[in-house]
Parts: structure tokens; sequence; C-alpha cells
């Protein structure tokens, strides 16, 4: 399974019987020994991953064979057999940034949709 936040993916693959797991994809050219993932719980294997925007095929490398990661965002049909799909999409702005925009255009504030206060003159 993979899970990403932001520009993190992180990777997680269940093998009970496996002693070395590496993540190899297209953002490593496919490499089976640049990736190490951790052994953190019986039979869990963990990687994470910081990359750029954009789509990636990847397998896990299990002992020397591969393994494809049916609960990734999908598959696709690969050079090594089926590919596991990961998106790590555009990082999209924050409110307090879409507001500070709109202020800086030249165009005049929305009303609130509240009545303004009426002015009462003082007692005398």
């Amino acid at each position: 399974m993979v899970t990403v936040n932001g520009n993190r993916a992180q990777f997680e693959f269940v093998c009970p019987q496996a002693r070395n797991v590496f993540v190899a994809g297209d953002f490593n050219q496919w490499r089976t020994d640049t990736v190490p993932m951790r052994h953190v719980a019986p039979h869990l294997w963990r990687a994470l991953l910081v990359l750029p925007p954009g789509e990636y095929h990847f397998r896990y490398f299990a002992d020397g064979r591969w393994y494809t990661d049916y609960a990734a965002f999908g598959v696709e049909p690969g050079p090594l057999g089926v590919d596991s799909v990961l998106w790590i999409p555009v990082p999209t702005s924050t409110p307090r940034t879409r507001a500070a925009a709109d202020q800086s255009q030249s165009s005049p504030p929305r009303p609130s949709g509240r009545r303004p206060a009426r002015h009462r003159p003082a007692a005398t």
C-alpha cells in the first residue's frame, strides 16, 4: 500500500518471508538497490520518499522477486509485469494564500451579508 501526504509517499509492503525489500520505479531508474524498506513490524516493511509532483510507476523487489502493489493508485502493464501507479499531486494554495491573492486584485471587497450598524443619536 502507498499513501501520499503532500509530496511524501509512504510505501508499506507485507511480506512474511522477506529478508530484504526495496522499492524500485521510474523515480530511481528501476534500481533494485537504492531505496531499501525498513522492517518495522512482523511481516511489515516501510519506506518514505519525497517526490516532485507527477505520476510514477513502481514495484517492490523482495529477495530477488518482483511484487505489484494492487492497493496503489492503480496498476498498468510494464516491461517487467504489472506496475503499480503512484500519483503525487501539484500543491494547491492554502486559504490564506488565496485570500491574500483576492485582496491584491483591484476588485472591491465583497459585502459580508450583515447590515451596517445604525447610528443612533445620543440622548439629551
